[in-house]
């Protein structure tokens, strides 16, 4: 009897525990050149110039101007509530924040049918008055360029064309419950006349996770509990 109890317990608390670290819906870095993307609503892909700091990898981009992609993914884990999204953004070249002449240069993300999860600006501009909004949503924040980047020009574009930074974005969001997700990301920037390319921005490293709701993880405690008095 101890044999089966220990073994009943051993199977609750691995269920428990795979719940309770969240389980991995959605991974790529982007790398695999074989991959159609097809989750993807526009999954071009280029390489970064690189650098000693940040080698030359593949992403999903560039994307520029008014440009924007959509990721859906299908056949959620029914027990769904909360999703866990984090990834790189790559804000590349003269990103000019929330300067009123030559931007604002704005950046968003949004879940299709429900939240907006960010609307904010990014500046690689080091100059007065090409402030960023980022960590903060735009209207309304105000914070020197480059706040919160992890990383500044690392990924080898020319710096005289003002470089580029990376963000780990992360966010944490109600999910309404139905097997099909779809995230919306789009750039409304402004495209000045020089003569190089403008501002652009990439994806890299995305991963998105089921949370598991406490209510789900309670249920299965208590009908473990419940099955281990019912074997006393």
């Amino acid at each position: 009897m101890k044999i089966k109890l220990l073994c009943l317990l051993s199977v609750c608390f691995l269920s428990w525990s795979q719940l309770l670290n969240a389980d991995v819906i959605y991974f790529n870095d982007f790398e695999n050149t074989s991959n159609p993307l097809t989750e993807w609503s526009g999954g071009k892909t280029d390489i970064t110039p690189g650098t000693i700091q940040h080698p030359s990898d593949r992403f999903l981009g560039i994307f520029g101007e008014s440009e924007a992609t959509s990721l859906t993914l299908n056949g959620l884990p029914v027990w769904t509530k909360e999703v866990r999204l984090t990834f790189d953004f790559y804000a590349i070249r003269s990103w000019d924040g929330i300067a009123s002449y030559f931007g604002p240069d704005i950046w968003e993300i949004n879940v299709e049918g429900g939240e907006l999860l960010l609307r904010t600006t990014f500046s690689n501009i080091g100059a007065t008055g090409f402030d960023q909004s980022y960590p903060g949503s735009y209207p309304g924040n105000i914070y020197p360029m480059r706040t919160g980047a992890v990383e500044t020009d690392t990924l080898g574009y020319p710096v005289g064309y003002s470089g580029d930074a990376v963000y780990k974005l992360n966010f944490q969001f109600l999910y309404a419950g139905n097997s099909t997700l779809t995230l919306n990301f789009l750039g409304s920037l402004v495209r000045t006349s020089y003569p190089f390319p403008d501002e652009g921005w990439g994806i890299d490293n995305i991963q998105v996770e089921a949370v598991p709701e406490p209510a789900t993880l309670l249920l299965l405690t208590l009908g473990g509990l419940t099955v281990l008095r019912k074997k006393k």
